[in-house]
């Protein structure tokens, strides 16, 4: 008899299960977009939603007529569509005028041939901080996180003493400029919700106002990549015993829901005692 190895066997089970939770017999069946069933002529030439987007990565300083060129390459290629994603390596200033024409070029060569055109949020990643022009219009934007420190270690610039004991010292970051891949600036406190809404003005609405009324024949979309709450953009040179992410509007949100005040509970984010089950589970 055949053994069947039982990585094999987890699998098949995983999967009968899958099956079993994802359709029920009194189900009504969900609307989808496209055909339940392909043709043979489809599966061999397929539409341009069935094919791959890549993401087009945009550095140098690309020129009308070398975008139209490539995006034209991309449809002898085999490919749907694209995203439009910019890259490290950029000259044409990012969201700046040039840009706006490159991004206008691209769009009418993906008509031309009968491809997708698709947009992507940031310049290279992650998402939020819209090429460093978010960060530079509020200190009060920066990311943020709390670090508890040694009560005999300097604090670095850009502190906030939230409380103290007799041996630490908890304060409130913000984030100083100089990261290469935030273009010289930093990353940005998306628990504010102000930062959200300057980043969606910057780097979404500009797309939707120049380019949703020329995208008619498919849904107009815009990728976003890896927007995060972080404690990694503290001070590296500082020594510390821990950090987490934190926010002026974390702690009021916290409050809101919780009617305690996560300032006077700061040790317990970071030692085991008294009721730190639950006040971090609040937290988090």
């Amino acid at each position: 008899m055949k053994r069947i190895h039982p990585i094999a066997l987890l699998f098949s089970g995983f999967l009968m299960l899958l099956m079993a939770c994802t359709r029920h017999p009194n189900e009504t069946p969900r609307v989808s977009p496209y055909e339940e069933q392909l043709s043979y002529e489809t599966f061999v030439q397929p539409d341009a939603a069935y094919r791959s987007f890549p993401f087009y990565s945009i550095n140098d300083s690309l020129t009308e007529e070398e975008i139209t060129w490539q995006i034209h390459d991309f449809k002898q290629a085999g490919f749907g569509g694209f995203y439009l994603h910019s890259r490290l390596g950029l000259i044409t200033e990012f969201l700046g005028n040039d840009w706006w024409k490159i991004m206008e070029a691209a769009v009418i060569a993906a008509q031309d041939s009968g491809l997708q055109a698709m947009f992507y949020d940031e310049d290279k990643w992650p998402s939020g901080y819209a090429g460093g022009i978010v960060p530079r219009m509020n200190e009060t934007y920066r990311a943020k996180c709390l670090a508890r420190l040694d009560r005999a270690t300097p604090l670095p610039i850009g502190s906030e003493i939230l409380a103290q004991d007799s041996t630490h010292t908890y304060i409130l970051y913000t984030t100083q400029f100089g990261y290469d891949i935030f273009n010289g600036t930093c990353y940005v406190d998306l628990f504010n919700p102000e930062v959200v809404q300057k980043f969606i003005e910057v780097s979404y609405q500009p797309y939707v106002d120049k380019y949703g009324g020329m995208i008619e024949n498919y849904t107009f979309a815009i990728f976003s990549d890896e927007p995060h709450i972080h404690a990694r953009y503290f001070d590296r040179r500082t020594p510390h015993q821990g950090v987490l992410s934190y926010s002026p509007w974390l702690e009021k949100k916290f409050e809101q829901l919780y009617g305690y005040s996560l300032r006077t509970r700061l040790p317990l984010l970071f030692e085991e005692k008294c009721n730190w089950r639950e006040v971090r589970m609040h937290y988090y």
